[in-house]
């Protein structure tokens, strides 16, 4: 009986003095995951976590939850027992009674706790040879149809059968706080969500114009706000009104330009906000010569906009790699919904591909930037999840 999970992480173990700091971090996300949740304790025991359940732990949901935690490499539903060879082999036994009577079987240990009297390859060959005489089983060292880990810490002893796939990475929050540009498309979520799989705690910003945004395509980002947040800490969506700022540059930018400067005071904006909210850098969906632009020398010229430092974790991804991992972290069918793009209102049909900075820069001057940016953050809508 399923009685506690095994937690495992990998990346952070590598760490060295910082160690200690990532995985109170990650203990810290795992606790927030599961508020709510009816559960014993869960506490770090030698390199790896120990999450004790009770009797009304709802373990289908609290699995759900932990698929959503960066810096679980995976974790495993296990039987917590005594740390006595007799209590392992009747263990081990009962957990066959569930496997195929032909599957092949391997035994694997891992004694941390050298109290054990007993080594890892001591209990294998003990516990295998239980398998093959009582159970009727055949010993596969290599290719075993069943594996069985046997775990024992610290005076306590751990057997489970399974290993669920962790989406790895780093707790979030390790690496700090990121403003993310959140369009609407396929590319700007699965860019958020991959910044956090690096640590980043994640804010979000939507520019939109309700001259052609209507109420479900605002209801459409706030949903993939939403679905982020399940991997995120302490979510939180700036609604910016893009329109007059969008009417200022129609007044002054040529058609093949406009694109350009729509994306420029994108990042002037969401500067502001990242200074109000802390936060160390940008996150864009950009990949590289995917679209008009985001060739080079377009992506030079919007970004010389700003200071901050701006990171494009999709820049050598292509489309369909980024529409698979879409799929997988369950952004996508919102993604594809209709929605209208800001950037592309009323500019050329074929925007200016090799943008000068100093043009830029000229239509800049005559322009209040200041103002402009400075009121579009004061009538930003803020939603929290």
């Amino acid at each position: 009986m399923t009685n506690a999970i095994v937690i495992h992480y990998s990346e952070i173990a590598l760490k060295g003095k910082n160690r200690p700091w990532f995985e109170r971090t990650l203990l810290d996300n795992i606790r927030e995951k599961l508020n709510g949740f009816a559960y014993t304790s869960v506490r770090k025991i030698s390199g790896r976590f120990i999450l004790e359940l009770c009797g009304n732990t709802d373990i289908a949901e609290v699995t759900s939850r932990l698929k959503t935690v960066f810096g679980i490499s995976s974790f495993s539903l296990a039987r917590h027992i005594k740390p006595d060879i007799t209590a392992m082999t009747a263990a081990v036994k009962d957990i066959l009674q569930h496997h195929d009577q032909n599957n092949t079987v391997r035994i694997l240990t891992k004694r941390s706790s050298k109290s054990f009297p007993m080594t890892s390859m001591d209990v294998n060959k003990q516990v295998g040879h239980a398998v093959v005489n009582d159970c009727k089983r055949t010993i596969d060292l290599v290719d075993a149809d069943t594996s069985i880990w046997i775990e024992i810490v610290d005076n306590r002893c751990f057997i489970y059968d399974n290993q669920i796939k962790g989406l790895g990475g780093l707790p979030v929050g390790v690496s700090g706080k990121v403003i993310s540009l959140l369009s609407g498309g396929i590319d700007s979520p699965v860019a958020a969500w991959y910044a956090m799989k690096r640590g980043c705690t994640v804010r979000f910003i939507h520019f939109y114009n309700d001259t052609i945004n209507t109420k479900e395509s605002l209801t459409k980002v706030k949903d993939l706000a939403k679905i982020l947040s399940s991997y995120n800490h302490n979510t939180k969506l700036y609604l910016i009104p893009f329109k007059d700022i969008q009417y200022e540059l129609m007044k002054a930018v040529p058609k093949n330009y406009r694109m350009i400067l729509y994306k420029r005071f994108m990042l002037k904006i969401a500067e502001n906000i990242a200074n109000k909210e802390h936060a160390k850098a940008l996150i864009v969906g950009d990949s590289l010569a995917q679209v008009s632009s985001q060739i080079i020398t377009a992506m030079d010229v919007v970004r010389q906009g700003t200071r901050t430092l701006i990171l494009s974790p999709l820049i050598g991804f292509d489309k369909q790699e980024i529409v698979d991992k879409a799929k997988d972290i369950g952004t996508y069918e919102t993604s594809i919904l209709p929605y209208g793009d800001c950037c592309s209102y009323m500019i050329a049909k074929h925007p200016v591909l090799s943008p000068q900075h100093h043009v830029v820069t000229t239509i800049e001057k005559h322009l209040p930037v200041d103002s402009l940016v400075l009121t579009a953050v004061k009538h930003a809508d803020i939603i929290r999840y």
